[in-house]
């Protein structure tokens, strides 16, 4: 029995989020100034362990405000590339087989280019200094950001198992009588402390200084 929980995969739905990316953001800054709304959900919330907790959020909005700018390139820059499921020696389709060997592709990628920064394909545990955040209930939430540009929510297909989560993104395109196939794969493992089941994802535009894109975000 336990090992068929260890192995329990979780779907998680995709839904298209109304509001551009810039526009969420300002709709959390304005909300938490408020004094915070409570409507966000909290299945992977973080209790603040001070008292001085509101002096906190604010003095994090005040920021945030005078780092607009900024924060929003320092985002960008943080997102998850889809890397192209062609790019991989897939002799297997067994998930965690299949992230051993995208790791260990990222992982020889980044040894030839020395100590080179390179976001897109950062250590799997580099976005944790941006992944918790304040929620619109005031409570610090976990957040991943992918680059999911040219896929709609039908074309991504979202999953977690062993606070490993999985993004497969794949479009088909049939023009001038032909097809053609764009397939991505990104897997990252998340904190032992998220609970998989309270996993949501959304696909949101943003539109940034000298970029455009889609994010996915959990």
């Amino acid at each position: 029995m336990s090992g068929q929980q260890k192995h329990q995969i979780v779907s998680i739905p995709v839904n298209r989020e109304p509001r551009s990316f810039e526009k969420q953001r300002r709709d959390l800054l304005t909300g938490l100034e408020r004094g915070g709304s409570g409507s966000s959900h909290s299945g992977n919330s973080i209790t603040p362990y001070h008292d001085d907790w509101t002096g906190t959020v604010d003095h994090w909005v005040n920021s945030a405000w005078r780092r607009w700018d900024e924060d929003m390139r320092r985002l960008r820059r943080g997102m998850f590339a889809l890397l192209p499921v062609d790019h991989f020696p897939l002799s297997t389709h067994d998930p965690f087989a299949l992230m051993h060997q995208m790791e260990h592709h990222i992982q020889d990628i980044r040894d030839r280019m020395g100590t080179l920064d390179v976001p897109s394909t950062a250590s799997a545990s580099d976005f944790l200094k941006d992944a918790y955040e304040v929620g619109e209930d005031g409570k610090v939430h976990f957040k991943v950001r992918f680059d999911a540009k040219g896929f709609d929510p039908e074309d991504i297909n979202v999953t977690s198992s062993d606070n490993r989560l999985t993004v497969h993104a794949k479009k088909e395109t049939v023009k001038d009588g032909g097809k053609s196939i764009r397939e991505f794969c990104r897997m990252v493992e998340l904190p032992r402390s998220i609970d998989n089941n309270h996993l949501k994802c959304r696909l949101t535009d943003v539109s940034i200084p000298f970029s455009s894109c889609v994010v996915l975000l959990i």
